[in-house]
């Protein structure tokens, strides 16, 4: 298989547009040219596509960068950015910590595993059906899902200190049936968390403000384990700290706005701390995407890709028309 990859590695050629952007400028024009006589194309012309490559990296040193700061320029999108990183350390710690916690349930641990995968299932399914439904979207799905795990995770502290009214095998299995049941709860949330985290924020912030999340999110699968480590002082403290976090974050999430069926918001508010008003209460407050299109503002994430893509214009508007089309 190594000799396989190697083979194609000699026969099939670098990107020419690969090499412009990162101005190799002769291998690409090189590479063009065969292309062209293999094709019976006229050659291109070379000059427009360096002139364009020069225009470009200076555009991209001129551009408007945005960072993490940036999450942070209004008191809403504070608020918004904050609950929505708490949500998703909550459904890392919480998932991964009744998973890791699955050792300390009653019954066959390996039967218990695959419970707990299995639970993940009908969950997402549910996430597909009410995360789009008019009666519920994504908030509901992400707060009930919160409350759901919260609810019943707390409920093994109830059935702790009712321990003694119960058999041992039904207090086992009523344990593993709160256990599973919160884990439900929390994959439904995490899958809805993901949807109303990507339409919440701004177009040129929405990876920053995904990334954000994700950082929250890598946190709790770090504390997990440490959570765990709490059943050696007493049972049902791992599930009374799951519990507990998850009903928070369900309360947090109240304040989020519905995102289902509502555009995505394009433009980046002004800060807004000084005057502790809100960016559409400021005439100059947004940045319109008519501004990123026109070039006023570039993309910090702007990748070589985009701007090979972007290249091509150059190259279509003389001879290589119909070069490019074969």
């Amino acid at each position: 298989m190594h000799r396989h990859y190697r083979s194609h590695y000699r026969v099939i050629p670098e990107s020419p547009r690969w090499l412009a952007m990162r101005k190799r400028y002769k291998e690409s024009e090189e590479i063009l040219t065969q292309m062209a006589l293999r094709n019976n194309r006229s050659i291109p012309e070379f000059r427009n596509m360096r002139n364009f490559v020069e225009e470009e990296d200076r555009k991209r040193g001129m551009s408007k960068k945005f960072t993490y700061f940036d999450l942070f320029r209004t008191p809403k999108m504070t608020m918004y950015t904050l609950i929505l990183m708490y949500a998703w350390f909550v459904c890392s710690a919480v998932f991964y910590g009744l998973s890791l916690n699955i050792k300390n349930l009653a019954g066959d641990r390996y039967i218990n595993n695959m419970i707990g995968g299995l639970v993940d299932i009908p969950a997402v399914l549910l996430v597909i059906y009410t995360a789009n439904a008019p009666w519920c979207g994504r908030k509901r799905t992400l707060f009930s899902g919160m409350l759901l795990a919260g609810i019943t995770l707390i409920g093994v502290l109830f059935l702790k200190l009712a321990e003694k009214s119960l058999t041992e095998v039904a207090f086992g299995q009523a344990t593993v049936a709160l256990a599973m049941t919160g884990k439900f709860g929390i994959a439904v949330s995490w899958s809805a968390s993901y949807l109303i985290a990507a339409e919440i924020f701004p177009t040129l912030m929405r990876s920053i403000g995904s990334g954000a999340c994700s950082i929250a999110a890598r946190i709790g699968g770090i504390v997990a384990p440490q959570f765990v480590f709490l059943h050696e002082i007493w049972s049902p403290f791992p599930f009374i700290v799951f519990g507990s976090i998850a009903i928070i974050s369900a309360l947090t999430v109240i304040v989020l706005p519905e995102t289902r069926g509502k555009p995505m918001p394009d433009a980046i508010p002004e800060w807004s701390w000084t005057s502790c008003k809100d960016s559409k209460d400021s005439k100059h407050s947004e940045l319109p995407m008519s501004d990123i299109h026109n070039n006023k503002v570039d993309i910090d994430v702007l990748d070589d890709n985009h701007l090979e893509q972007s290249s091509t214009e150059i190259l279509l508007k003389g001879q290589t028309k119909e070069f490019f089309a074969v």
